[in-house]
């Protein structure tokens, strides 16, 4: 397909000066962030009460989130300066999202990055030209404006990139998938069931 694996060892040399890598902040961070969040979903279900359960599942995923940003930071070469070591971070701080690494990273770092706000590239979300805005319906207008406010970003980003392009991937998406893509979209699978 033509496009770089998402942990390249190459590094801009531009960046060198601003990047600071350590070796244990990222493991503890980790760390700390998966035992809270096994602690809020232990906790989730264990629980009696309505209130407990629904606060402990609240800070399940707050926690999600913040495992996220670790995998992103990781799959941006962020974590360490050893390129497996930010692989095995990112890949653990993606699973609690369902989101297999490698795919995350070729849409976010490979499509996203390299093309930002490009209409029909930018798989972030790409905006209506003014002429298909004003060809469009009232109805298509409403919902293109939706989509585009905090309230409908989640649900476009769930209906439209994660579902169909990042855990069930079809024929076209697989095309371009390596070893590790297969590999990284089966471990979500487990974790799912887990």
């Amino acid at each position: 397909m033509g496009v770089a694996p998402a942990f390249d060892r190459r590094a801009d040399l531009t960046l060198v000066p601003f990047v600071t890598r350590h070796l244990f902040r990222p493991i503890a961070l980790l760390l700390v962030e998966l035992a809270l969040y096994a602690f809020a979903v232990i906790a989730a279900v264990i629980s009696t009460s309505l209130l407990a359960k629904l606060g402990f599942s609240f800070l399940a995923g707050v926690v999600t989130a913040t495992l996220a940003i670790i995998g992103h930071d990781s799959a941006h070469r962020g974590g360490t300066k050893y390129s497996w070591l930010n692989r095995l971070i990112g890949t653990c701080g993606f699973l609690p999202a369902l989101h297999p690494l490698s795919r995350w990273a070729h849409h976010h770092n490979q499509v996203h990055h390299r093309y930002t706000a490009q209409i029909g590239v930018d798989n972030a979300y790409s905006p209506m030209t003014v002429a298909d805005y004003r060809a469009a319906s009232p109805s298509r207008r409403m919902y293109y404006r939706f989509q585009r406010s905090v309230w409908g970003q989640p649900g476009f980003y769930l209906v439209d990139i994660w579902l169909p392009k990042i855990f069930l991937p079809g024929a076209q998406e697989r095309r371009g998938f390596h070893a590790r893509d297969y590999w990284d979209l089966a471990l979500v699978y487990v974790w799912l069931v887990v």
